[in-house]
């Protein structure tokens, strides 16, 4: 008895469907034998890559490569796929006219009717536009999250600052109360005694509507990302003050256990004082190199600017709490960014220090562990 085909199947799409699918898709389609040697490429393959059909046939699809994805993503690839399943990520490629665009591919295996692996199908679109503005977007969001921690850090450490420097009147005023009652007894002083308590009390209750701080959770940190949030962030003040930037940063580096926007703060410390020392009037050699590096269980930054470098006579104070060369007319520097930077790294187990670059200038080398934080 034959089979009858129930009546609700759709009918067999013809072969010329696919056909015209593939070949009008907004995405760059590609075919490769199992060694990605390119058998067929679709129209928009050629819009994206700038590579016509009759260029790119034949060629393997590693021509599109711009040589900078890491390794390790490529060796994921191909263990994925050649283990029958579908991969899916973003590749850095390159035009035939040699400029680069980010891809966001897919590759699938292809069977026969044995089930052997014959052929890849490799979709691609070009992210780059996309990638840009979200970059943009995150760093706008970044900028408002690191002001409103520097507004809060400086109200926090302002109102800090004036309390320590309150105390010490408070406390000359507490020695000749004291003197006074020695001189002519306790009557003659119970006013200033009075005074005394209730300054005192206005500073107790000044120093109880400081903000606290936010306790930050710790989380894994990509130091290389931070160090790109913060160039990202700080790219209008270099430009304006003419500084050319130089950071290679290697492929990859152990992510960090830490606190990622103490972190960010720190970096943007040192920088923005990188900026400072280097954008003066007359001063011509500006430069800053940025060094990341891993050794043993230590992840090592050096920050390195070609400004005026720090005098001897400073070198002992630049950590103080409150200590600035910065004060002039029309300047409002706390003088707390350093000693953050430094409490910060301390925090997070490690160190920073400043010294005389060789070439002139100053190095700010920053040493944190991968697993050690303060709690």
């Amino acid at each position: 008895m034959e089979s009858v085909a129930p009546d609700n199947l759709p009918p067999a799409l013809p072969l010329e469907i696919f056909r015209l699918v593939v070949e009008h898709s907004d995405a760059a389609i590609s075919i490769t034998d199992r060694e990605a040697n390119i058998l067929y490429a679709n129209p928009a393959f050629a819009r994206i890559t700038g590579y016509r059909q009759d260029e790119i046939v034949g060629r393997n699809e590693s021509i599109l490569s711009a040589k900078r994805t890491p390794r390790h993503v490529y060796d994921d690839l191909w263990r994925t796929i050649r283990a029958g399943r579908s991969w899916r990520g973003e590749l850095e490629n390159r035009r035939r006219d040699g400029s680069e665009y980010l891809a966001d591919i897919t590759i699938s295996p292809v069977f026969d009717e044995n089930g052997e692996l014959t052929h890849y199908l490799a979709m691609h679109r070009d992210i780059s536009l996309q990638r840009l503005e979200e970059q943009r977007a995150r760093t706008v969001a970044l900028q408002g999250l690191l002001a409103e921690e520097e507004r809060n850090t400086a109200l926090r450490e302002g109102l800090l600052g004036a309390l320590f420097r309150l105390e010490e009147p408070m406390n000359v005023l507490a020695s000749a109360v004291r003197l006074l009652s020695l001189r002519n007894g306790e009557t003659a002083t119970t006013a200033l005694r009075q005074a005394l308590a209730d300054g005192r009390r206005i500073l107790d209750e000044l120093r109880a509507s400081v903000p606290q701080e936010e306790p930050e959770a710790v989380a894994p940190v990509n130091i290389n990302e931070v160090l790109h949030d913060v160039l990202s962030v700080s790219t209008a003040k270099l430009l304006k003050a003419g500084i050319e930037v130089e950071w290679r940063p290697p492929a990859t580096l152990p992510a960090l256990l830490g606190r990622p926007i103490a972190l960010r703060c720190m970096f943007k410390a040192l920088i923005d004082n990188a900026i400072e020392a280097m954008d003066l009037p007359g001063h011509r050699r500006r430069e800053l190199r940025i060094l990341t590096r891993h050794q043993d269980d230590l992840l090592l930054v050096e920050i390195i600017d070609s400004g005026v470098g720090i005098p001897a006579h400073q070198h002992l104070r630049i950590f103080e709490p409150f200590f600035t060369t910065k004060r002039g007319p029309g300047q409002r520097h706390l003088g707390t960014g350093l000693p953050r930077a430094q409490q910060t790294a301390s925090a997070h187990g490690g160190s920073l220090q400043l010294d005389a670059a060789i070439d002139g200038g100053t190095v700010a080398r920053i040493e944190l562990p991968l697993h050690h934080v303060s709690e």
